[in-house]
Order: structure tokens, then sequence, then C-alpha cells
């Protein structure tokens, strides 16, 4: 194989890689858990304040799946609560 030939390939292998990381990670902020009005819950929020208020990662690998929908539904209600407390004033 020529240096050329290897260049090439070295940069293909360095966008794929690029890419890939980007289209994942944006994808992530896509991804819509709740709709509470006109205001949505992303995934991305539900997993920051979910590993800040279990504490780490270990932790939240041992949550279970009724732990996780509970955490979901206290956002849901904060989210209620600031709407209502701005509607009021």
């Amino acid at each position: 194989m020529t240096n050329k030939k290897k260049f090439t390939n070295f940069f293909a292998l360095i966008l794929l890689c690029f890419v890939t990381t980007l289209v994942a990670c944006s994808s992530k902020k896509k991804i819509t858990l709740a709709e509470v009005g006109n205001e949505k819950i992303y995934l991305y929020q539900f997993e920051d304040q979910f590993l800040k208020t279990v504490g780490s990662l270990d932790s939240a690998k041992k949550t279970t799946l009724a732990q996780r929908l509970d955490f979901l539904n206290l956002m849901i209600k904060f989210k209620l609560k600031t709407m209502d407390a701005r509607e009021r004033g």
C-alpha cells in the first residue's frame, strides 16, 4: 500500500469516527421523554438530573425501572409547578 492510500484510509476512518460521534451525541438531545404543556423533558435532561440525585453512575445503573419512572414523574410535577408559578406571576 502506498503512503497516499494509507493516508486516505486513515483520514476516512477518522472522518467516520467523527461523524458517528456527532450523530450519537446530537440524537441523544432530540429524544423527548415527556411533554408538559409546550415544554419538553429531554433524555439528556433526565439523565443529568437523575445522576445528580442518585450520586453516581453505579448507583444509577442499580435502580429499577419503577424508580426511574418515579423520578420522571417528579420532573413532570416540577415542570407543572414552575409553569403554574410563571402564569400566576
